[in-house]
């Protein structure tokens, strides 16, 4: 697929996915967000160290090069090259798009009604590549979910989920350029 179809539709899609979620919110309970957005010191630093945890096993699972790995890089071969010519500024915008919309619809929309548990579930197995990925983003859903109740503020696991894509795709383009690293 060409990068420019790529970005546009996935414009598209996050769009969609932002619109759809508070517009189900809406319908729902009436209100367009049933959780609260708040910049501030205290999220940013909640989000940076959040971060940091995630990067830090992210870090690990490449290091230690499992064989679980392997199977999930052989599933995005299809899509190496496109991920290899995303400039950082379209990293960020990827990023940005997916941390802000999917955080908005799984952790502000879904999670209130759902329970975490459920909407962890469900997460993971819509980021699924491979069984292990599944397991992974569960995980990281459940994460995400537990941040927001934790803090009560959906920025942090928005900011978390964009940091930590940022890092990830980042990482992910690395290794495609030179696999030895």
């Amino acid at each position: 697929m060409q990068k420019q179809k790529f970005l546009g539709l996935t414009t598209r899609f996050y769009a969609g996915l932002a619109l759809i979620g508070v517009g189900l919110n809406r319908l729902l309970t009436g209100e367009f967000l049933s959780v609260p957005i708040e910049l501030n010191w205290q999220s940013a630093g909640q989000a940076v160290s959040a971060t940091g945890l995630l990067i830090a096993l992210l870090w690990l699972l490449v290091s230690l090069n499992l064989p679980f790995m392997d199977r999930i890089h052989k599933k995005l071969e299809g899509i190496q090259k496109l991920i290899v010519s995303l400039s950082f500024p379209e990293i960020v915008y990827l990023s940005l798009c997916a941390g802000i919309s999917e955080e908005l619809f799984f952790r502000g929309v879904l999670q209130p009604s759902w329970g975490i548990v459920i909407v962890s579930f469900i997460f993971g197995a819509l980021h699924a590549v491979t069984f292990s990925y599944f397991l992974l983003a569960t995980t990281i859903g459940f994460f995400l979910g537990w941040l927001l109740q934790y803090s009560g503020n959906l920025m942090v696991p928005m900011a978390v989920h964009v940091l930590y894509d940022v890092f990830a795709l980042t990482l992910l383009a690395r290794l495609y350029r030179n696999p030895r690293f």
